[in-house]
């Protein structure tokens, strides 16, 4: 690989984790409005822990590029069924299908820079 495309893999690196990261710590200091929002689509706030975990946990591992794909992996194990839980857009009638439908497709986006992230590796900026 090039310097530039080690370059362009390091700043998908920082733009994939930062979603994940500000996502984490904000649920932390938003615990009761987070726990909320869980049980409102049936999710056990229980669950809010380990979200967080997965959240920190994998972002970090992608913007430090220190066992990327095992972060990648757990950022995919967190984000399939949060998007279909709590962006259930089948479920609901417009305004909010649209919303949610929305927030659902940004997940699938999501998801597919980590199906990349996970074939390409951290390259070669990174703490391996």
């Amino acid at each position: 690989m090039t310097v530039f495309e080690n370059l362009l893999i390091l700043v998908a690196r920082i733009f994939i984790s930062s979603l994940f990261l500000w996502a984490g710590v904000t649920r932390v200091f938003r615990w009761k409005a987070s726990t909320l929002d869980m049980q409102s689509k049936r999710m056990p706030g229980s669950l809010l822990p380990a979200a967080i975990l997965l959240q920190i946990i994998g972002g970090l591992s992608v913007l430090l590029g220190y066992e990327t794909r095992i972060g990648t992996l757990l950022l995919i194990v967190f984000v399939i069924p949060w998007a279909i839980k709590m962006h259930d857009f089948w479920n609901l009638q417009d305004p909010d299908r649209t919303t949610e439908k929305m927030m659902f497709m940004k997940s699938v986006a999501v998801l597919g820079g980590l199906l990349l992230l996970l074939v390409t590796g951290a390259g070669s900026f990174a703490f391996n």
